[in-house]
């Protein structure tokens, strides 16, 4: 439900911060993990509208629990879902591997993706 009252801008300043705090650098990277087009992450940043679906599955891959995005929109804070609780969707097969190791909690097997999304950046970046 769009109301006359909320905060896009203020939606899209979170959303930039969460994505770069779960290791998502690039736009592309969150639009991948929530299965939306690269664009719908942008329009979000900018603080453009977007549709109630599309918030839904933006939620899911930062992690919020559903309905945090209205509660940002309104000026709250979103809910976030404990780590243990998130199944996330992985295109990489390293990251995906890494997810699977189910010996290790939820936030160590987060950590060790994080690391490996920066040494990747760190490889990139000297060639």
């Amino acid at each position: 439900v769009i109301r006359a009252n909320q905060d896009w801008s203020r939606l899209g300043r979170y959303l930039v911060s969460r994505r770069v705090e779960l290791g998502y650098e690039r736009q592309a990277d969150l639009a991948g993990a929530a299965g939306v087009a690269l664009r719908t992450v942008g329009t979000i940043e900018r603080g453009d509208r977007v549709r109630a679906t599309t918030l839904a599955k933006i939620e899911q891959a930062l992690g919020w629990k559903p309905g945090s995005a209205d509660k940002i929109l309104r000026g709250g804070e979103p809910d976030l879902i404990d780590a243990n609780e998130v199944e996330p969707v992985f295109d990489d097969p390293h990251e995906r591997a890494i997810w699977d190791l189910a010996d290790l909690d939820a936030d160590t097997r987060w950590d060790l993706i994080r690391h490996l999304r920066e040494r990747r950046r760190s490889q990139s970046r000297t060639g």
